[in-house]
């Protein structure tokens, strides 16, 4: 696109935005990526951190419920159950148009479940699940857990995931 424009003042301002435009998605992509903050801060404020951020910079209002009788996950684990639920959001943000949302999280020492629903307008049931659902899909598959989806447009969509952890620790 910069190869091919005039040089005015309004076609810099516009190559000035995409530049910025293109670093911001570089840099979200970076974080998403590698979860720093799941590193330094752990499992809990790593979600609710991007519970806040939902309820700042979107329509949605996302109640977030944490019910933890564990000490510390696995790490593997830990990014395992980030991983799930960051799919999760992101469907919630790019596909539900819902106003209202629910995320809860239940650890203990030989458990994980994981709920959310939605009031939005579901996933349409003839289309094939996107990456972030057989995504999400793989993980309960290697973690031996199971979920449940339910859609529709007049209860919106929710999905319930659980999975024992191994007391070996091992995946």
């Amino acid at each position: 696109e910069a190869d091919n424009m005039s040089l005015t003042e309004d076609s810099r301002v516009n190559l000035s935005t995409n530049i910025t435009s293109i670093a911001n998605e570089v840099r979200n992509m970076s974080h998403t990526f590698s979860p720093i903050l799941l590193n330094t801060k752990g499992l809990y404020e790593s979600i609710e951190e991007k519970v806040k951020l939902i309820n700042t910079n979107s329509t949605i209002h996302l109640l977030f419920e944490w019910f933890e009788e564990t000490k510390k996950l696995n790490p593997q684990y830990e990014m395992m159950v980030y991983r799930i639920v960051q799919e999760i959001l992101q469907n919630l943000l790019k596909h539900s148009k819902a106003n209202h949302g629910l995320l809860q999280i239940i650890l203990n020492q030989n458990f994980v479940s994981i709920y959310a629903e939605d009031d939005g307008v579901g996933k349409n049931q003839q289309q094939s699940n996107g990456v972030g659902l057989q995504s999400i899909e793989n993980l309960i598959r290697l973690l031996k857990g199971t979920f449940n989806i339910e859609s529709n447009n007049e209860t919106g969509f929710s999905i319930s995931i659980e999975f024992n952890l191994p007391t070996d620790g091992k995946i």
